[in-house]
């Protein structure tokens, strides 16, 4: 698996699976990469746009920002998907089992009182953030 990250951010990805990381604050990786089975865009935008260049014929594009444009999918032959959710019980259910029993990592970048919200939208929006922001009710 290959990932895109900052430099700052290289070892927590190799820990979560992936066997390159590439910085993208210094390596454009729609030049670093080609023939790649499946794309997972989490980004949209520019980045999105440089994906359909890395994947081989067949391969798969899946955003989770924006729906991909399906004359570049077909250009490029391969096949492009946006998948979203909605939440609901049993899936956040299921999803907090899977954390009790240790089979999912959930990397937290801080826990802030509720009254801080402010300070922790400030911080994901910087682009810093690295994992979740917990939000807990002030005691």
């Amino acid at each position: 698996m290959i990932s895109t990250a900052s430099a700052a951010n290289a070892d927590l990805v190799h820990s979560l699976g992936a066997d390159q990381v590439i910085d993208y604050r210094t390596e454009d990786f729609s030049v670093a990469l080609r023939d790649v089975d499946v794309v997972l865009d989490t980004v949209g935008g520019e980045t999105l746009s440089k994906s359909y260049q890395v994947l081989k014929p067949g391969g798969f594009l899946i955003s989770i920002v924006m729906p991909p444009d399906q004359e570049q999918a077909k250009a490029h032959d391969i096949t492009a998907t946006f998948f979203g959710h909605r939440s609901h019980a049993a899936r956040l259910d299921l999803i907090s089992g899977l954390c009790d029993a240790g089979k999912l990592r959930v990397i937290v970048d801080r826990t802030l009182h509720l009254s801080d919200m402010q300070d922790g939208l400030t911080h994901s929006a910087s682009g810093r953030a690295c994992g979740k922001i917990l939000l807990r009710p002030a005691q």
